[in-house]
């Protein structure tokens, strides 16, 4: 984030929105990368697991072509399955190909390396972070006693490079190394707070500030009839997070975490299905979490989820303790419909409220009733003009300093939807 938009966000606590998915049907993904896209999204992120989906590396070149204002990028992948330079030359070819939209998130590993038996550490990762940015930039490094150095560059421009984090020493490191930042879990204020500290004393390190870096939070936002149905349309994606790192999360946030939720992580971990995890379409491992009554602290814990209004107030809380910027998983068995929904509920203006906002603009109503036949989604925002798309803000609370919600994409920029 950058100073202006920094006290943009002291004055008027905004909320950025992003995307990320991953990619097991190829037309699928390219329909949803185009749908969030010219939804407003500003961020569009793509998973690293090559066993259980496609090659992010391919998928985000098909990315950058069907896409025009996202910022694209991994989300994330790990300093373990490839050799830096392989990774500097994906993302130099992937800034060119996007014009400039594109980002390396990065962490020590997941899936990806779980899957073949290896793993990393920070300093590793800090090590492969420093090869890639000094590669990317013109410089040289020695690997294997051999000098390597990029023979070509491409766009003028580096790419960004986001450390991935959750506990105080990886969001330590990404503060004080890294150009931005991605959080694993922003859904509380508490969350959120223990994040920003710990970035802020890694940047203090290197000499810098939280102003300094693009810092974005991951958060399940589910928008349905009640809370309760939200989760239970999550319960896959809950039970992956409650076997691999919930419980420390919540630690190092100081959430207590109680004795009975202590057996049923247990029992959880014990019966969860590693072959099915984050597959929504297998019952065995969201079934788990009801077997062990964990469904509502997983749930508060790790989304925001309840009707539109419930939403939106937990959007502001998180917004006010500082998570400004925002990617929302789309990992249902539909992410197309899902993010249609997302970008309907959390747009705040009827279809008919944009359309006469277009007339106003000198768009027509045929072409209106055209657009719409064309796009069974074209109410979300498909293909609107920069300028129409500034004029279609809309603030939700009426307090001063409360967050707004639109999906704003400011004119000369990859910028996002916001709340805000």
């Amino acid at each position: 984030m950058n100073g202006r938009e920094a006290s943009t966000v002291a004055e008027g606590s905004s909320i950025a929105f992003g995307v990320s998915t991953v990619a097991r049907d190829i037309d699928t993904y390219v329909e949803w990368a185009r749908l969030a896209d010219s939804s407003g999204f500003g961020l569009i992120g793509f998973g690293d697991s090559q066993l259980r989906w496609a090659d992010p590396y391919a998928m985000l070149a098909v990315t950058a072509r069907e896409t025009r204002r996202a910022r694209i990028g991994t989300f994330v992948t790990s300093p373990v399955t490839r050799e830096p330079s392989v990774t500097a030359s994906f993302l130099q070819t992937l800034q060119s190909l996007s014009g400039g939209r594109a980002f390396l998130g990065i962490g020590t590993g997941g899936t990806a390396t779980e899957d073949v038996g290896a793993s990393s550490t920070l300093s590793d990762l800090a090590a492969y972070v420093d090869a890639v940015r000094a590669l990317t930039s013109g410089g040289s490094v020695v690997r294997a006693g051999r000098t390597l150095r990029m023979l070509w560059q491409g766009f003028p421009t580096r790419a960004p490079i986001w450390v991935a984090g959750n506990g105080p020493r990886s969001l330590r490191l990404a503060g004080r190394i890294a150009d931005g930042v991605i959080v694993g879990n922003g859904a509380t204020p508490g969350l959120v707070a223990f994040a920003l500290d710990q970035i802020g004393r890694g940047a203090a390190e290197s000499g810098r500030t939280l102003a300094d870096l693009d810092v974005w939070f991951m958060t399940r936002v589910l928008v349905a009839p009640s809370e309760a149905e939200g989760f239970d349309a999550i319960r896959f994606y809950l039970a992956t997070y409650a076997n691999n790192r919930i419980a420390a999360a919540a630690r190092y946030a100081g959430v207590p975490v109680p004795a009975d939720i202590e057996r049923g992580l247990r029992g959880l971990q014990a019966e969860f299905r590693d072959d099915e995890s984050l597959l929504p379409d297998k019952s065995h491992n969201a079934d788990l979490i009801d077997k062990h009554g964990l469904r509502d602290w997983a749930g508060r814990l790790f989304a925001i989820a309840g009707t539109r209004d419930e939403c939106v107030e937990k959007l502001k809380a998180v917004a006010t303790a500082g998570a400004t910027q925002i990617v929302v998983p789309q990992m249902s068995s539909d992410p197309v419909a899902e993010t249609a929904t997302l970008a309907r509920e959390s747009y705040p203006l009827s279809y008919e409220e944009v359309h006469n906002d277009r007339r106003r603009l000198g768009g027509s109503r045929r072409e209106g009733r055209a657009r719409r036949r064309r796009r069974p989604w074209a109410r979300i925002g498909h293909r609107q003009p920069a300028r129409q798309r500034r004029r279609l803000c809309h603030r939700v609370g009426t307090q001063p300093n409360q967050p707004r919600i639109h999906h704003a994409a400011a004119a000369g920029g990859p910028t996002p939807g916001r709340v805000g």
